[in-house]
């Protein structure tokens, strides 16, 4: 690791200013190192502001689309969700996007989208509006017509508008469903699964618990070909055939070969005195909208200038003599190409996002591109948070990637550099216990139900944190702020939507902040359900739009490492 030390020593032996980035193009910082430069917009075009309150927002000025959308008085139409308790809401309008929030203190329980349970203090956020469709966008979408933001080019002032339309097309997407049913289907017990279940696990706190219910599974028939997108937490429905009774609530835990659909149900469908799988099912469908209310809040919150640097990077475009340090020295584990990668990361200090892009082509290699492109970066960043673990007691590292497996891969490379009491792992509320390492287990935090936050002052405490870009929200809601973060990692970031991205990156980043986006132009993001947001928009990852706009399709090793 001699080489990593002659690049710190080197390069933050005086602070911030040698990051030789902020002299890139000329001899004063660039305009987005300073969000305050942007000063002709901060009286333009962002009169709307996201706010998480129930308070009346009328006298703010609404932006609207080109087609002059009106402010919606709906929400998600209750005919078309049979599950949705809409009784006794209040409503408070907001100018994102016509956006509408509930009056938290009037808000009933639904099960359209249940919100993660978080333990904080006096600092935890208000829970998310509803972001309900503005009906002339429903109408447009509906109708396969793309909305006119879509068309336009993506900036600064059309970014939040760009990206709600095209969360909205999965929201409708998501209600074109609701009233599908299947009739007469068989459940069955998931037998994979049942060894598991007997497992114990233990974390820091001593907490524990045993699975009790076994998880269920039935499978779409062969002669449907038209069903519904669903994905993990999303809610079936089952309810015996041919009998006016309450259906049974489940949760989707994962779907196998696009037809098998494995379960989990409550005590109340297992009860022993039922004879659960003696009998057919119609099976209906609820989806969890947690996900896209939360990309819904990071897209409105990307409006705030202080988030242009992230977003769109600019420069004058002026060379500089390449100032990378020449250390000689290589780490065993890493190529030639990985350590300059380290070398660049630890130059960085703030805006702009440093890339990272494993290899697209791997000849005569076992491995797919996108998986060795993986293993690749998965290294770096290995290697660069530790070294910054190690070599600044103040750092406080964020990683996010966007699943559960790639979090845990790295947390488990990190626990032999960092001791465990200094790693956190925020896990989703409700993630299967039985898919999560006991390793990473030891790092998490369960009371014994569900995968639970600390307190604020204990989070505050770890020195790294991993998280899926989703869940990185619960770390918002439970209080840590802009700044607190040194350095934040968005890993594998081509395989995720850009508003997922944006979960883990706007609420969390502030300009001193140390951003590190690594991925392969070769990898899309697939978990998309609409075809208007498949075709417009969502299937280009945050990642795919900066490596090809400036300062990084010049390739300069000061904004960008390609390991192929």
């Amino acid at each position: 690791m001699e080489w990593l030390g002659k690049v710190f020593r080197s390069l933050f032996g005086t602070g911030e200013d040698n990051d030789p980035r902020k002299h890139y193009g000329s001899s004063t910082n660039h305009p987005h190192q300073n969000p305050t430069s942007i000063s002709a917009r901060e009286t333009s075009d962002y009169l709307y502001k996201y706010s998480g309150s129930s308070t009346n927002l009328r006298q703010q000025n609404p932006t609207s689309y080109s087609s002059q959308v009106k402010p919606s008085i709906h929400t998600d139409n209750p005919s078309q969700h049979p599950h949705v308790n809409v009784k006794d809401q209040s409503f408070a309008y907001s100018p994102s996007l016509e956006k509408l929030s509930f009056d938290e203190g009037n808000k009933k329980q639904n099960n359209y989208g249940k919100e993660s349970r978080i333990k904080s203090d006096s600092h935890k956020k208000e829970k998310l509006p509803v972001y309900g469709i503005p009906e002339e966008i429903r109408a447009l979408i509906e109708k396969g017509k793309v909305p006119d933001v879509l068309i336009k080019p993506l900036s600064a002032s059309t970014y939040s508008n760009y990206f709600a339309s095209l969360l909205y097309a999965e929201d409708v997407y998501v209600e074109t469903w609701s009233d599908f049913v299947l009739e007469g289907i068989t459940v069955q017990i998931y037998q994979e699964l049942t060894n598991r279940d007997k497992t114990r696990y233990k974390n820091n706190d001593q907490k524990t618990s045993t699975k009790k219910n076994p998880l269920v599974y039935f499978e779409f028939p062969h002669d449907r070909v038209d069903r519904p997108f669903l994905l993990s937490r999303d809610y079936v429905f089952l309810k015996p055939s041919g009998k006016m009774v309450d259906p049974f609530k489940g949760t989707v835990c994962r779907v196998e070969k696009s037809k098998k659909v494995v379960v989990e149900f409550g005590d109340d469908f297992h009860s022993p005195r039922r004879k659960s799988f003696d009998q057919n099912y119609d099976v209906s469908f609820s989806f969890n909208r947690v996900c896209l209310k939360r990309c819904h809040q990071a897209v409105a919150a990307a409006s705030e200038p202080s988030s242009h640097g992230l977003l769109f990077p600019s420069y004058t475009p002026i060379r500089i003599p390449d100032a990378r340090n020449s250390a000689s020295s290589s780490n065993l584990h890493l190529d030639t190409k990985q350590q300059a990668a380290v070398s660049g990361i630890l130059r960085c200090k703030g805006f702009p996002p440093y890339l990272v892009e494993g290899p697209t082509r791997v000849d005569n290699s076992p491995f797919g591109a996108s998986s060795l492109a993986i293993q690749k970066t998965k290294a770096v960043v290995g290697v660069a948070a530790s070294y910054i673990y190690k070599s600044f007691p103040n750092s406080k590292i964020l990683i996010a990637a966007p699943t559960n497996k790639a979090c845990d891969d790295l947390l488990r490379i990190l626990l032999r550099d960092i001791p465990d009491t200094e790693l956190f792992r925020s896990n989703a509320a409700f993630r299967e216990l039985e898919d999560v390492p006991v390793e990473v287990f030891g790092a998490s935090s369960y009371d014994g139900e569900v995968f639970d936050c600390p307190t604020l002052q204990k989070l505050k405490s770890y020195r790294v944190i991993t998280s899926t870009f989703i869940s990185c929200f619960r770390l918002y809601s439970a209080g840590i702020t802009k700044g607190h973060f040194t350095h934040i990692f968005l890993m594998d970031a081509s395989a995720a939507t850009e508003p997922e991205t944006m979960v883990a990156l706007v609420n969390l980043a502030c300009k001193n902040t140390t951003v590190v986006v690594t991925g392969c132009s070769s990898e899309k993001p697939s978990r998309i359900r609409s075809p208007i947001s498949q075709q417009h928009g969502l299937r280009r990852s945050y990642f795919e739009r900066l490596l090809g706009q400036l300062p990084y399709s010049e390739d300069n090793p000061l904004f960008v490492t390609h390991l192929s």
